[in-house]
């Protein structure tokens, strides 16, 4: 599972310098940077998923061949890194390019609001009032609901090490990350602000995707032995938001351990694997996580509490 890599903002920001055309992309599409981010990630992912990477190499050869030259859904060559080829996964009658999707939980954006509309998390916004109230103002807007991605416009410049507006000092943004931090990992179900975890609304996020793989694991163990002559699926790969991911260390107590008080970052890769345990005639499982794409994956199974500091965790444990 894999968070994007850097990419463009979702909003542009009133009288800031960096306008859509500086990006190069559509709004909240990768830049060169996020392209970079998939590139390290991704062969560290290939060796850990099989040890033929050709597998993996032919695949993408193959898929690749769906896409023929520019066009809408890609930017022209020069602002791609070289010799990278889009790979669309399935095409559909018109030969346009589109992948299978897993839809929102419609339950999730419900206990969402809920989540948001907490005394405690009203509180909250109240007490950091005046921060709110100043960057909304360097925004020239008074839409709350646009905070988020107003932090994500200033996070994006802070990370690419752009110029901020003149009204943003480092103070300013400081003092606005520890407040987005709080709120927004509150949102998606943390135990923050005075309010307990949300289990409903991390159920209908992460843990969808981990029902989804651990089914798969229980399908791979009941076939039993099979023929190395049989075709297998080596790995499974999702392409997910932060809030996937989060409310997934969340549900296996390793959240603290792993990030401390922060979001998930781009680039950000959790990895299950499953193994055979031949002593004990069983099924572990490995998990492993990268930050970002500067980040080496750390085996982060220890952390679960049932695992006692060891690095494979019984499958019957955690499933």
């Amino acid at each position: 599972m894999w968070r994007h890599g850097s990419r463009s903002p979702c909003i542009l920001i009133n009288g800031t310098k960096y306008k859509e055309t500086y990006w190069k992309r559509p709004l909240e599409n990768l830049i060169y940077s996020g392209q970079i981010d998939m590139m390290k990630q991704v062969p560290r992912q290939t060796q850990m998923s099989t040890n033929y990477t050709r597998t993996i190499e032919s695949a993408n050869i193959l898929l690749s061949s769906f896409v023929r030259g520019s066009s809408e859904f890609y930017p022209l060559s020069p602002e791609w890194l070289t010799n990278y080829t889009p790979i669309a996964i399935y095409t559909d009658f018109f030969g346009h390019p589109y992948i299978w999707k897993l839809s929102i939980c419609k339950k999730f954006e419900g206990a969402r609001r809920n989540r948001e509309q907490s005394i405690n998390s009203i509180k909250f916004r109240i007490k950091n009032r005046d921060i709110m109230e100043y960057i909304l103002n360097v925004a020239k807007t008074n839409d709350e609901s646009t905070i988020s991605c107003i932090f994500d416009y200033f996070n994006i410049i802070k990370k690419e090490n752009l110029e901020f507006p003149k009204q943003i000092t480092k103070s300013h943004f400081r003092k606005f990350k520890k407040f987005f931090n709080n709120y927004y990992l509150h949102s998606f179900g943390e135990a923050l602000l005075g309010d307990f975890e949300d289990v409903d609304l991390i159920k209908y996020s992460g843990g969808i995707i981990l029902k989804n793989i651990f089914e798969i694991f229980n399908n791979k163990i009941n076939k039993g032995g099979i023929s190395e002559n049989n075709f297998e699926a080596k790995f499974y790969g999702y392409s997910v938001h932060d809030y996937f991911i989060h409310p997934i260390l969340l549900t296996l107590n390793i959240k603290q351990q792993v990030l401390g008080d922060n979001y998930i970052d781009t680039g950000a890769m959790i990895i299950f694997e499953l193994y055979q345990n031949l002593i004990y005639n069983d099924f572990d499982i490995l998990i492993l996580y990268s930050k970002n794409s500067t980040s080496p994956f750390e085996k982060v199974t220890k952390y679960v509490p049932e695992c006692h500091f060891n690095d494979y965790l019984p499958f019957n444990r955690i499933s």
